[in-house]
């Protein structure tokens, strides 16, 4: 910083010396009827200069120097998320431990996940679940000491699950956006004549409405009864080569699916009670009951968040079901 004290005159004779203090402690720190000073941080401090005319005689004045700090440089967002390719409903950690402020630190970390402008979600990590497939774009928006922001976006691409893809003969079940149960009955290429399949259903919520669609040899009968709504369900016909696909809507509050799934897999006409007719989710695993109970603790169905539940007891009027983590 540059001082001048040019300014300076003596009425009846002349200046001779200038003397400057920068810090206010009583010494002289430059002489000169210039100076240059660099003061150490920003703050507020009292320069005295002090002027001398040829008789001798002295005079001071004093002037505060506001002195401003260099300009705040906004902080850099950054962040990773985990599974990058994530499942519908599977939980999603979001990590912004990674941004930085140049010339301060952050605090705060805003989160928006819908790209709608609303915060959802405030803190350095975080974590959650998108419930439909596709692409989302993320937002975190970082905050420094200063006040100065700054917003980074990723897309986080969600993968559907997808139909399973029916072989062998059975019932294929799988969970679709939209509280959708899609259950196929698949035929066999060798079955020549009838074999009687049959779906049970019961839920906490309800059936809001069913639709199916059919190929090749299958020939299913109505639904009992039809929902509107409905704690009950009840789908039954033949099946020979082709295959049935049933897609059942839920309610928003379904927590629990009871499913008794048999078809007459031998040719016997008898209606089986297999749980090796029954294929879960994309791994298309088996469940350890038949009848066996889906349970959703979120009120989200969704593979990730579903819990199998075997069928002990299933008697009229009473039930013992025992349930665990499920991941198909």
């Amino acid at each position: 910083m540059a001082f001048d004290a040019s300014n300076s005159y003596d009425p009846d004779g002349r200046v001779t010396g200038y003397a400057w203090d920068f810090n206010n402690d009583g010494r002289t720190d430059a002489r000169g009827v210039t100076a240059i000073h660099g003061f150490p941080a920003a703050g507020s401090y009292r320069v005295r200069l002090t002027v001398t005319d040829n008789l001798g005689l002295t005079d001071s004045i004093t002037r505060v120097v506001q002195v401003s700090g260099p300009a705040n440089r906004p902080p850099v967002p950054s962040f990773s998320f985990s599974p990058y390719y994530p499942m519908v409903g599977q939980p999603v950690v979001l990590n912004a431990g990674s941004s930085y402020d140049p010339d301060g630190w952050i605090t705060d970390f805003q989160w928006d996940f819908d790209s709608n402008g609303t915060i959802d979600a405030w803190g350095s990590q975080v974590t959650h679940a998108f419930y439909r497939p596709g692409s989302h774009p993320v937002t975190l928006t970082v905050r420094d000491n200063r006040g100065a922001s700054a917003s980074i976006t990723h897309t986080v691409t969600v993968q559907g699950y997808g139909p399973p893809t029916p072989s062998a003969a059975g019932f294929y079940v799988n969970i679709e956006p939209g509280n959708i149960v899609h259950i196929t009955v698949q035929g066999n290429s060798s079955w020549w004549f009838d074999h009687p399949y049959r779906i049970d259903l019961e839920t906490d919520g309800s059936f809001l409405n069913v639709s199916q669609q059919t190929s090749g040899g299958v020939s299913p009968l109505g639904i009992v009864p039809t929902p509107a709504p409905q704690k009950t369900l009840s789908l039954s016909g033949n099946v020979r080569a082709g295959k049935v696909d049933y897609y059942i809507r839920l309610s928003d509050d379904t927590t629990k699916i009871k499913f008794k799934l048999q078809l007459d897999r031998d040719g016997d006409g008898d209606l089986d009670l297999r749980t090796d007719n029954v294929y879960l989710g994309p791994s298309m695993s088996h469940p350890r009951s038949n009848p066996f109970v889906l349970n959703f603790p979120s009120g989200t169905l969704s593979w990730a968040q579903a819990q199998m539940c075997i069928v002990l007891i299933d008697q009229p009027g009473f039930r013992f079901i025992v349930c665990f983590n499920f991941n198909p």
